[in-house]
């Protein structure tokens, strides 16, 4: 129980301990059903001065069924209710927050209806919007996610792209003043610049962020057309897990490439039809097994049910960095 009581204060940033309520368990005891107040161990919190009641489930429930218990609990409790969670996954959350049902998870995500607003604001200093990303530092970013831990060089970026040395340099140079990346001389001359990723979680969430939308549209063309774009989304996901591969092919590529084909009705042919994600940078740099990089695959799938977010669990085994994109 203080367990729990730390936790949720030190994910929300105030004070909260431990308290014992017997009147919120006895309403509870008898205001909800045997199968609602079986499903979960309850803890009585005091948060900002105000009584919480946290409930954790006492095995894995499908997140429609948890939402539902958890409605139950609360219309028969006599204060808020918080769910607590070893973790949450993007479907769950997104399932809890429709219905602003609160929690927090072993790792320290906590949302809490009606006490955020509370929380003391921390004064952030005024941090200056760099330059948007043109599409050598999309690429860069992308070779340095493929290269995480590594020691990479304008001359290996070069390589891979075919941009000019000057422009690699550059487009490291520019990634660096918004994603974390280290910076040091060496190589063979050691006089070389040399460029590490060492905090791959903020680097891809300040990527990620500068990136944005990486898909700026979505075409429909005879399967025909796409035989040397590589396989992205659901199909590339397929490959690399359990995951069903879906009815129709999803490939990408750059806006180059997609200047070439033909977009059409895919309810209008008869003809096998492949979905493709036109990118706001070229992954054909960075394709491996007819497939795009690991990065670019997961932000072209879509986020619809728990299978998914299992499958991109299951491929992003290796890199759990990527499963925040």
């Amino acid at each position: 129980m203080d367990d729990i009581a730390k936790r949720l204060g030190e994910a929300l940033g105030v004070d909260c301990v431990s308290i014992s309520a017997d009147d919120i368990v006895a309403s509870l005891r008898q205001g909800v059903s045997m199968l609602a107040y079986a499903s979960f161990d309850f803890d009585i919190v005091e948060l900002l001065g105000e009584r919480v009641l946290v409930a954790r489930p006492k095995e894995d429930l499908a997140p429609a069924r948890l939402v539902r218990l958890l409605d139950e609990v609360d219309a028969s409790s006599l204060c808020p209710v918080v769910c607590s969670l070893r973790s949450v996954t993007p479907y769950l959350r997104k399932a809890l927050l429709g219905e602003h049902r609160g929690f927090v998870t072993d790792d320290g995500q906590a949302y809490v209806p009606g006490f955020l607003r509370l929380v003391p604001k921390r004064r952030l200093k005024p941090v200056l919007a760099p330059e948007p990303w043109g599409p050598a530092e999309r690429q860069a970013f992308i070779f340095l996610v493929d290269h995480m831990g590594d020691e990479v060089t304008a001359a290996g970026l070069r390589e891979a792209t075919g941009m000019s040395a000057t422009s690699a340099a550059r487009a490291f140079a520019k990634v660096a003043a918004t994603a974390p990346v280290e910076k040091s001389v060496g190589g063979p001359t050691g006089r070389t610049n040399v460029w590490r990723v060492a905090d791959a979680v903020s680097f891809v969430e300040s990527g990620t962020a500068a990136l944005g939308d990486v898909v700026r549209r979505r075409l429909f063309v005879e399967e025909t057309e796409t035989e040397d774009i590589p396989l992205a989304g659901l199909s590339a996901l397929a490959n690399r897990s359990l995951l069903v591969p879906p009815s129709t092919e999803q490939r990408a590529c750059g806006v180059a490439r997609a200047r070439g084909l033909k977009a059409i009705d895919p309810y209008e042919v008869d003809t096998q039809v492949c979905e493709v994600f036109v990118l706001s940078y070229d992954p054909a740099p960075f394709v491996e097994n007819d497939m795009v990089d690991m990065y670019t695959m997961v932000r072209t799938v879509d986020r619809t049910d728990e299978r998914v977010d299992s499958a991109v669990e299951e491929a992003t085994e290796d890199c759990p960095w990527l499963r925040m994109t």
